[in-house]
């Protein structure tokens, strides 16, 4: 077996800690095949569960330096920082690119498994949960789209209590 990518390593990070925040006693079964399949699938209670994971950056120049960065090829200053982004009207930003990766992952079809649940990762350093909870309300969900559920999730800050959040964001 092959080591995952680091695209396939967190989107396996992403599932799993979807899966753990929501309760679910899972297995992790494999990647799934990119274009077909959704990202990862689990086994959860008799069913096949594929999640596709999509990630929400403020913009493109967040998401290549976060990648950079994780890779290790990104360049630091001399106080050893290194620049991801300067944004104005943060919130906009992020609630436009989440909505983008709805859109986007909702037009698609994915097959191999029971069913399909989609999580979106807001990636997004300065919101906290009052700012995710009021993007959420504001969210388009088309009528037509391949998930049983779709959730958003992100990591709070240390001092929302930290950790992995999920919204439901297909009954809201």
């Amino acid at each position: 077996m092959t080591t995952p990518s680091l695209k396939e390593q967190h989107e396996i990070a992403i599932g799993n800690a979807l899966l753990a925040a929501l309760g679910y006693n899972n297995a992790f079964i494999q990647h799934g095949h990119d274009g077909v399949e959704p990202d990862v699938i689990y086994s959860v209670a008799d069913r096949t569960i594929g999640v596709e994971i999509a990630t929400a950056y403020y913009d493109d120049e967040q998401a290549r330096a976060e990648w950079q960065l994780a890779r290790g090829i990104s360049k630091f200053d001399s106080h050893g920082i290194a620049k991801i982004g300067s944004w104005s009207e943060p919130d906009k930003l992020i609630s436009t690119r989440v909505q983008q990766e709805i859109d986007d992952k909702c037009s698609k079809c994915y097959s191999g498994v029971d069913v399909t649940w989609l999580c979106i990762e807001q990636h997004a350093p300065l919101a906290d949960v009052m700012e995710t909870r009021d993007l959420i309300a504001h969210l388009r969900i088309p009528n037509a789209h391949p998930f049983e559920r779709l959730y958003l999730g992100f990591y709070a800050h240390a001092g929302e209590g930290g950790g992995f959040r999920v919204y439901d964001i297909l009954s809201t």
